[in-house]
This record gives structure tokens, sequence and C-alpha cells, in this order.
């Protein structure tokens, strides 16, 4: 019920546990992490445990070796946030999340030692446990979904400066799902949530 601190990587057979002289306090869901393939640094931002319990407002980066806490302001402590590395403009950027209830609707930027609110003329309405995904193609990030007190089913991207929704028809509303690029066919890849579906995004 308090969540677990521990740390494992995947090397493409296995699942290795990496000891580290320092962790984030233990959360057992909704962290966000995102990959800055710059800096070589895995980036976490927030989560908690359960409903009523500890939500947290911290910002953790993985070399490799260790866990480095960065201080300074932030958004603030939320579960399920939208999160992902634009590599085109060297950020990691940040949606949305929650307490539970109410839910967030702001646009966050990470440049590796500070976090910035930006804020777009269009943008999404709030949500938490929606999921961001870059598409290097096009530049862009892709959003689907997440939920708001109902399950949400509309597609929204980010340029950089401003986000626009997609008219397209998708998958049926949901949240918590897995999602992925791939590279070799230019298509976001969208599993699970509230079923078994799989489905892909091109344009």
């Amino acid at each position: 019920g308090s969540g677990l601190d521990d740390t494992w990587e995947w090397d493409g057979t296995n699942w290795h546990e990496i000891t580290t002289a320092d962790a984030p306090d233990p959360r057992g869901i909704h962290g966000a992490l995102a990959y800055d393939s710059v800096r070589h640094r895995v980036v976490l931002r927030g989560g908690g445990t359960f409903p009523g319990q500890t939500i947290f407002g911290d910002t953790w980066e993985y070399d490799g070796t260790n866990w480095v806490e960065v201080t300074g302001a932030g958004p603030d402590p939320l579960v399920a946030p939208a999160i992902a590395y634009d590599e085109a403009r060297n950020r990691t950027i940040f949606f949305g999340g929650g307490t539970w209830s109410p839910y967030a609707d702001e646009t966050w930027t990470y440049d590796g030692s500070t976090w910035s609110e930006l804020m777009p003329t269009d943008q999404p309405g709030p949500r938490q446990s929606a999921r961001l995904v870059y598409d290097p193609t096009r530049s862009i990030l892709l959003m689907f979904g997440g939920d708001n007190g109902s399950l949400l089913n509309d597609t929204w991207e980010w340029d950089g400066s401003n986000w626009s929704e997609v008219n397209v028809e998708g998958p049926p509303p949901r949240c918590c799902y897995a999602y992925a690029l791939d590279l070799e066919r230019r298509a976001a890849v969208l599993f699970g949530g509230s079923d078994n579906q799989t489905w892909v995004y091109s344009q």
C-alpha cells in the first residue's frame, strides 16, 4: 500500500535490479518517466501511492548508475501526467495530471535544470492518465485520451509552441494505455487501457 523504491533495467533479454546510492521516495502508481536522449538521463516527475495518500511534486534524474534529485519550482504534485522528450527542441514536455480529482491542464517544459510553464493559445482540457509520444519524422508530440472523471478519446498534437486537436476517428475512450512510436512504419501504436485493442495512428 505504500509503494516501492527499487530500480530495474531491461537489456533486451532480462531484467536486472540496480542498486543505487540514492532513490526517489517509494511510490506505487502513476509517476511519469521520459528519456532525455541528449543528456542521457531518465527524468522522473511526480506520482504517488494510493488515493488519499502522498502525491509527489519532485523531479529526479537517473544516469544509469544513480538517482539525483533536481530541486527548484515545477508543476504541482500530481499523479499520472503525460510526459515525453521533445528531441527537436531538447526539452521534456509535461501535460496535465491530477490529484485523483481535480485534474490539471497545464503545459510545462523541462530543460534539464529548470521547469517553465508554457501558455499556449490552445490546449487540451484537464486530464490525467493520458500518454505522450514523440514523432521525430514530424517533430511533434502526440497525445490521446485520458481521464477527467470520464474517459476521453480526443487526439492532440504539440508542435513546440501550441496544441492542436486532430479531427480523426480513433479508439474508444480510454486512459492508462501503453503508447509508443514505431519508427520503421512512422506510426504511433496504442495498446490496452479499457480493453485489449491495438490501434495505430499515422499521418
